[in-house]
């Protein structure tokens, strides 16, 4: 578990951010606010909460401002505790993307997190951060909010359209699905998911869901020019 993602803070924050992240976060996921299902996801995610505040807590404290780390001597350490000033933020990518090429998600993440903090403007910077953020189990909601960053950064980055659209799909926002799809077929008319053939799926699998969701879209926009 990487404490920083759970409490929703950068891996460079000082112990008064570490405290106030865990309180607000505790109050806003304390299980009696919540009743059935709900319930029993809120107690699972406090229990998360209060183990990322232990283990921090019980850290050294995080120094303010980035010196040269020390090795690490704790087991919980993905990274040093921050970057030193003789590394670039290009550094921390290329370090970022080699864990992530390597099968170790974790330190990527990690590691992605200072690169963004030294320079928030590169698009390649969220990208990466945002494969690490797609996969089983990762944040949705920080997936689309950094999906929808990088868009706002290069409005015509085509496949990260198409990912939102299918994400917002699949949460239930309907009408900002419709409304990326419209952009994805702005930005690349003629781009291939427009044109895949539903033959191209086998029965019950997730390109066959696609497929119907692609085929819906296509009746969507025939129906606008009618």
């Amino acid at each position: 578990m990487n404490p920083y993602e759970v409490l929703e803070i950068s891996p460079n924050a000082s112990a008064e951010e570490i405290k106030a992240a865990y309180h607000a976060l505790a109050k806003k996921w304390h299980p009696d606010r919540f009743m059935g299902a709900e319930h029993e996801a809120a107690e699972k995610r406090f229990r998360e909460l209060a183990e990322a505040f232990s283990m921090l807590k019980n850290s050294a404290p995080l120094p303010q401002e980035p010196v040269p780390a020390a090795p690490a001597k704790t087991e919980i350490s993905l990274a040093p505790a921050a970057p030193p000033a003789s590394r670039t933020s290009q550094d921390w990518y290329a370090e970022a993307k080699a864990a992530f090429e390597s099968k170790d998600p974790n330190r990527a993440l990690s590691l992605i997190h200072y690169a963004l903090q030294m320079d928030a403007e590169k698009v390649e910077f969220h990208m990466l951060y945002a494969q690490l953020l797609d996969r089983p189990g990762g944040d949705i909601r920080k997936l689309i909010q950094t999906l929808e960053h990088i868009l706002r950064l290069n409005p015509k980055e085509v496949d990260t359209a198409i990912r939102l659209a299918q994400l917002y799909q699949s949460v239930g926002l309907s009408t900002k699905a419709t409304r990326m799809w419209e952009s994805v077929r702005r930005i690349a008319p003629n781009h291939k998911v427009f044109q895949q053939p539903a033959k191209a799926s086998a029965p019950g699998s997730l390109g066959e869901q696609f497929t119907d969701l692609v085929e819906k879209i296509k009746g969507f926009f025939q129906g606008l020019k009618k």
